[in-house]
């Protein structure tokens, strides 16, 4: 999508859309367009839910080392 405009939201529609078709989608959304990712992900992790595993029903424990190393690792992310 080339559309050259001087408005600011079809920009950010733009990005989000060229993520899209990125290698690592989920990266390159977070790091282009954290407004966007933030709306789209839950899209992607829901396509992308394993039904017949137990991780996605009963969810991971409650660790709380894994869960502060997870925190990090996420932040870690974001702040690319």
């Amino acid at each position: 999508m080339n559309v050259e405009t001087d408005n600011s939201q079809l920009k950010r529609v733009q990005t989000v859309y060229n993520s899209m078709f990125a290698e690592d989608v989920r990266t390159t959304l977070m790091k282009s367009e954290g407004s966007g990712a933030v709306r789209i992900m839950p899209i992607l992790n829901t396509f992308s839910i394993d039904l017949f595993d137990s991780q996605p029903w009963i969810g991971q424990g409650n660790d709380q080392e894994t869960n502060a190393q997870n925190y990090i690792k996420r932040m870690d992310i974001l702040e690319m």
